[in-house]
């Protein structure tokens, strides 16, 4: 097997909007298990669990219980009224998350693929 270092020219003609550059941000409070895998670009967001294994491809909303690859949401780990009661605990007023934010992704990533998630999940 060869291997090759890779090169900015080399870089640029395989990538050439460098979408492959984008930094990797991980929020606080973010539970990774062995093995996981976080592409180019994404955002695991505060509090999130992602499973053992997972190849995270996309953005990941707070608070979310992610697995597989790729990396679905499968639940969350508090509602979204539980949320806002722990960061207040946490967090000052002006860095909360909005109850509104967390409602919006509570129904799209869970509440309306609960069907879903228990194919996935074999529940």
């Amino acid at each position: 097997m060869a291997f090759h270092d890779i090169t900015d020219e080399i870089k640029d003609k395989l990538d050439p909007e460098h979408k492959m550059d984008q930094d990797v941000i991980v929020e606080e409070n973010v539970w990774l298990g062995s093995h996981v895998t976080l592409l180019s670009g994404v955002t695991v967001g505060r509090g999130a669990t992602i499973g053992s294994g997972s190849v995270i491809r996309t953005n990941i909303p707070p608070y979310a219980i992610v697995s597989g690859n790729p990396a679905k949401v499968v639940g969350f780990n508090f509602t979204p009224e539980e949320i806002i009661e722990h960061e207040e605990a946490l967090y000052p007023e002006g860095q909360r998350l909005p109850l509104e934010i967390l409602e919006k992704n509570y129904n799209k990533y869970f509440l309306k693929r609960l069907k879903e998630i228990k194919e996935f999940t074999r529940l």
